[in-house]
């Protein structure tokens, strides 16, 4: 087997924080014709927000103050950045004589997203170890070799996951107090060497997060920053994809032990994603699944969970087996949901340290 090198951008104990300083620079409110510096940072915890600093640079007190009084959301140019797409919008949190403290109200592709890249780099916040393809590394007199490179094709596309030697050392450091990590360096890239738009890679970027968030049974966030041929950035993702912490949630549909590789997993789900016909179930199932698999009160758990499973049984019978949709219709939600658990041989019955859920079917039953 190939011994390749890792990816050159590989988190180290030196960026392993998941939190990071996206632009100091100078910056204009064009709404109140003002200038000033810039400071955006990428916060994970206490909250996951983009917080941009806007600092009065011209001693404009007087218009200043009007900014206390704006409720309504603000945009500011970000003078620094090359690229047409530099103006993002923010809403206020704090506001004196000469200081603006806000967050970022939506995504955002800052720099040029409508411009032709080579390839997305970026890294993955809180995933677990997976076990791939060997790596090495040798830097003075040291040498590092570790099964530490995933790769995943779809659809033309090809997504490099890279793991440091040391990540089980970080992994255990956020078991124990919490927190967020780059656990992950990522690229992607067509699989024929084609440049391609940020919009052409929306639906990879977007089935990615949902897609492996699916199998870890939890949410982990990808980052991303979109590169140029000669290697120089084009543009960068500024936003705050849903990422838990490695104490939330429960175990996935993938382990470190499962049979089926990790890259054949995570590609046949990305596929199904990708493709128009079946994105929508797709897209809401591993939703639901993440959210009934979380930390949240066990009837709304429980709720999703079944929702989830009685759209499944819907598109099984009638979309895979060929049944009558207005047959299936009929039936209710409780012999769609029984269908598809006994086609999956899992067991309908009432566990015993639940008897209350026995009696409840049956006064049901003799109500109706």
């Amino acid at each position: 087997m190939e011994i390749a090198t890792p990816l050159a951008h590989v988190p180290n104990e030196d960026t392993w924080d998941a939190d990071t300083i996206l632009y100091e620079g100078r910056g204009y409110l064009p709404r109140f014709q003002l200038s000033c510096s810039v400071r955006a940072e990428m916060r994970w915890s206490p909250r996951h927000e983009i917080r941009l600093v806007l600092t009065d640079v011209e001693g404009e007190e007087a218009n200043w103050l009007r900014l206390a009084d704006h409720d309504a959301p603000l945009q500011v140019r970000l003078d620094e950045r090359t690229g047409p797409d530099n103006l993002i919008t923010l809403q206020m949190r704090n506001a004196n004589v000469d200081q603006y403290t806000g967050w970022l109200t939506r995504r955002a592709i800052v720099g040029n997203k409508a411009g032709t890249i080579e390839q997305i780099e970026g890294y993955l916040v809180n995933y677990d170890e997976i076990y791939g393809s060997p790596l090495t590394y040798a830097q003075d007199e040291s040498k590092w070799s570790w099964s530490g490179r995933t790769q995943i094709e779809v659809d033309g596309w090809r997504i490099i996951l890279d793991s440091p030697p040391q990540l089980s050392v970080l992994i255990r450091g956020l078991k124990e107090s919490g927190g967020y990590g780059r656990t992950h360096a990522l690229q992607i890239n067509r699989i024929d060497g084609s440049g391609f738009t940020a919009n052409d890679a929306d639906p990879i970027m977007e089935g990615l997060h949902l897609s492996l968030s699916f199998l870890l049974g939890r949410f982990a966030a990808p980052i991303y920053s979109g590169y140029h041929v000669d290697g120089s950035l084009a543009w960068e993702e500024w936003g705050t994809p849903r990422a838990d912490q490695f104490t939330t949630g429960h175990s996935g549909p993938w382990a470190p032990t499962s049979v089926q590789s990790f890259s054949d997993m995570a590609s046949s789900l990305l596929s199904g994603y990708m493709d128009n016909s079946r994105a929508f179930t797709s897209k809401y199932l591993m939703q639901s699944y993440l959210a009934a698999n979380g930390n949240g009160f066990l009837e709304q758990r429980v709720l999703i969970a079944f929702a989830g499973i009685e759209h499944l049984a819907w598109i099984r019978l009638v979309s895979e087996q060929g049944g009558d949709p207005q047959k299936i219709n009929s039936k209710n939600a409780d012999w769609r949901i029984r269908q598809i658990l006994t086609q999956a041989s899992a067991s309908i019955e009432v566990p015993p340290h639940l008897p209350a859920l026995k009696v409840r079917p049956s006064a049901q039953h003799r109500c109706a």
